[in-house]
Order: C-alpha cells, then sequence, then structure tokens
C-alpha cells in the first residue's frame, strides 16, 4: 500500500512538473540569479521582458550550462556587464 502511496505521489509531482512552461523554468532561473547577485534588478526585467516576447529562447537559456547563460545574456545585449565592473573595482 505504501508502494502505490508512492506512485501516485511521483505521478502527482510528473504532472505538476510537466505544466511548467519554460518561460516558469527561466523565471526560475533569473530569481536565483538575482538571489545570488548575479543579475541586478533592472536586468531581471529586461531578461523576462525578453523571454516574454521571444519564448523560443527560453528552452536555449534553460539548457544552457550556469557559466554560458551570463556569456549570452551579455552577447544578447541582456545583461548590462557594467554592473560586474561595479562590484570587480
Amino acid at each position: 500500500m505504501t508502494a502505490l502511496g508512492d506512485s501516485i505521489k511521483a505521478a502527482n509531482a510528473m504532472l505538476l512538473a510537466s505544466r511548467q512552461t519554460r518561460f516558469d523554468q527561466c523565471l526560475e532561473l533569473l530569481n536565483d540569479m538575482l538571489k545570488d547577485e548575479k543579475i541586478s534588478t533592472q536586468d531581471y526585467f529586461r531578461i523576462g521582458d525578453f523571454f516574454m516576447k521571444k519564448e523560443q529562447y527560453a528552452a536555449l537559456f534553460v539548457g544552457m550550462s550556469e557559466d554560458i547563460r551570463i556569456k549570452w545574456l551579455i552577447e544578447e545585449s541582456l545583461l548590462d556587464d557594467t554592473y560586474f565592473d561595479s562590484e570587480d573595482g
């Protein structure tokens, strides 16, 4: 009976996870980046707006490794790289 309960819980978790969009996954990553001070609040809103308009990029962003995300955001002019310069100085 316990195994059945565990199976039901696992199935429910998978169902809930499948409802999460790539945009939702991006927001989770952006929230972590903001909390870890890897991006500014201004960057957060700029990047979020970009993903709302171009959701096809969300899968790319979610699939990237953490170190490449920052470089990609700078390449796409979505991240103010002076934010990092001010922290280094």
